[in-house]
């Protein structure tokens, strides 16, 4: 997938467009703005040795090197107990290796040639279902050349999970003991486009029972390429939860490394196939579910669709959410969490939460396909729940005063659509607590914050250059306030003008003038008298473009020169700190050197 990551400095002229806790981004009030920040998604080369890429499983190899005759090859004896798994590799930089595993009497149990396509290094996974000697042949592709190889195997031991919850005894490997590495696995079979969950993993203390402990690990399939074998489910990225889900992409022997638990250890483990149950973007979905499984609820969805998920049912459950593939063009944030934790993005989606402990969540999706919900039931009880997805979350709407309340720590979210070329002037305010709003578009990035600590009236006149969809988030600060508030937005007046009219304004930090004109091809002076902070101007087309501009500076006396090369109308932007401001629009005459 071709996606393009933004990167830091791409986020940065991003913000330029839309105001930093102003309009148009050039700084006037609103408390500044709060940059997107987190998390850069870093790509992975390709290795071939399996040791150096999360794509193979780590193994601690026992290496050699050896040199291979053209057509003959070189040959490893090895001994496997039942349940043991090999895994094998051979890499070499003058020729193309292969390997074959063949049993005594020169059956082929296994074999392989290029682990991947374009990765030349051949990998064998092959599991004894009996106690057996067998060779591994080593030659070039097709025995036509020669070479140094390097050769690296293991033994690994295994014991089998079942469908269902079973206990279980960790096998001994005393040869990873003494290396101080893992060495033993958790086996279990998966079929090919089927879902399974891994969970339930408990250890048995003698005085406390079963304790559950983590599912951390890491699995691998039967051709030992990750994304070959299978696709790993939301939840399964996340060690917090006490899950794992994912979906078979081959028929075999699939495996978890036992990292948490020694030889000889008792254990008890859950696998399951998990029911697909299909459901809709409005909808209330009824799901029942055994004791210690999962189910995966799939819903279809646009790009920019605001879906709501609310999950209810008895304790002891899991959730995890996915979204759709993005567009190979897409272009989008990395991943990371921002702000206090009500909110972040997610590859596919961005996502809102009313509080950091909150079982609802609210998406935004960033591709068109089918949304996931995972519910895992970790009790020993069989239990029923039920999704609600719904896609009302409120519109900010122009002109008519959004009034509601929020507890100690809260927030709210309202979307809004700008058009191309707004103004909108927004006021808001709280009398028991500190009001926090930030405006974040559909992809995650933070185009404005605003915040007002003394006050506790936020507020700011803002400038859209284009029409976009956002969502305004309005926050309680956790300092011990809570209640009522009231947001409110209209557009800002234009006030027109004429050439050669000389016009006054007052500013204050907060305030500033627009005003409307009609101009032929023509420069045009805009000049500026003050006292107080010296104002700053711009002028823009209709339809949002800023004109180019020559600036000379004279005291308390500022002169822009504009070009303007197409009939139509502008807009005059004259801002700053507390000042006293007159203005005139007049045709620009160059000075000579009579003047």
């Amino acid at each position: 997938m071709k996606r393009l990551v933004l990167t830091l400095l791409v986020l940065t002229l991003t913000a330029i467009t839309f105001g930093q806790g102003s309009i148009g981004g050039y700084g006037m009030g609103g408390g500044g703005g709060a940059g997107p920040g987190g998390e850069a998604m870093v790509s992975r080369k390709d290795k071939r040795a399996s040791d150096a890429n999360s794509e193979y499983p780590p193994v601690p190899w026992v290496s050699q090197t050896m040199i291979a005759t053209a057509g003959v090859g070189c040959e490893w004896k090895i001994s496997g107990k039942a349940g043991d798994l090999l895994v094998a590799e051979a890499e070499s930089d003058v020729f193309d290796p292969s390997i074959k595993l063949v049993d005594e009497k020169g059956k082929t149990l296994a074999e392989n040639d290029d682990r991947k396509e374009g990765v030349q290094t051949p990998l064998v996974l092959y599991r004894f279902t009996k106690d057996q000697n067998a060779k591994i042949l080593v030659n070039s592709f097709r025995s036509n050349s020669g070479g140094k190889f390097n050769f690296r195997h293991y033994l690994f031991k295994t014991v089998t999970a079942e469908m269902g919850t079973a206990e279980l005894v960790v096998p001994a490997n005393l040869d990873a003991v003494r290396k101080g590495v893992v060495g033993s696995l958790l086996h279990f079979r998966a079929k090919k486009g089927q879902s399974y969950s891994l969970s339930n993993f408990q250890t048995l203390e003698t005085e406390r029972g079963w304790t559950r402990t983590s599912v951390a690990g890491i699995m691998f399939g039967p051709k030992g390429v990750h994304s070959s074998d299978f696709v790993e489910l939301k939840n399964g990225t996340d060690w917090q939860n006490p899950v794992r889900t994912f979906k078979a992409l081959e028929d075999g022997d699939f495996f978890f490394q036992l990292s948490h638990y020694q030889g000889g250890e008792k254990i008890r483990v859950s696998y399951n196939p998990m029911v697909l149950v299909v459901s809709a973007k409005v909808a209330n979905t009824k799901v029942s579910l055994p004791a210690h499984s999962s189910a995966l609820v799939s819903f279809g969805v646009l790009a920019n669709d605001v879906v709501h998920t609310a999950i209810s049912g008895p304790g002891g459950v899991s959730t995890a959410i996915e979204g759709p593939s993005v567009p190979d063009d897409f272009m989008g944030l990395a991943t990371g969490v921002r702000d206090e934790g009500f909110w972040g993005i997610e590859d596919r989606f961005t996502w809102f939460v009313t509080r950091p402990s909150a079982p609802d969540k609210t998406r935004i999706f960033y591709g068109a396909g089918d949304a996931t919900v995972i519910l895992s039931n970790h009790s020993d009880q069989a239990a029923s729940f039920t999704v609600t997805n719904s896609m009302d979350t409120p519109v900010l709407a122009s002109g008519a005063p959004l009034n509601a309340n929020l507890a100690i720590g809260d927030s709210k979210i309202y979307t809004y659509e700008s058009t191309k070329n707004e103004m909108m002037r927004l006021r808001a305010s709280a009398e028991a607590f500190r009001l926090k709003i930030e405006i974040i578009d559909y992809l995650g990035s933070v185009r404005n914050t605003l915040l007002d600590p003394e006050r506790n009236k936020p507020g700011d006149d803002l400038f859209f250059p284009n029409q976009e969809k956002f969502i305004f988030r309005v926050s309680c600060l956790g300092n011990g306030g809570s209640g009522g508030y009231e947001v409110r937005h209209e557009p800002i007046p234009m006030i027109a003008t004429k050439l050669d009219a000389k016009t006054e304004l007052k500013l204050d930090g907060q305030n500033f003038g627009i005003y409307e004109l009609d101009l032929t091809p023509q420069d045009v002076a805009v000049k500026l008298a003050y006292s107080g902070e010296r104002p700053t101007m711009m002028l823009m087309s209709e339809d949002g473009r800023i004109i180019g501009r020559q600036l000379h500076q004279f005291d308390n006396y500022t002169l822009g020169v504009f070009k303007v090369e197409k009939a139509g109308k502008y807009r005059l932007w004259i801002r700053g700190g507390a000042a006293s401001v007159q203005y005139k629009v007049s045709k620009f005459k160059p000075p000579t050197i009579d003047d």
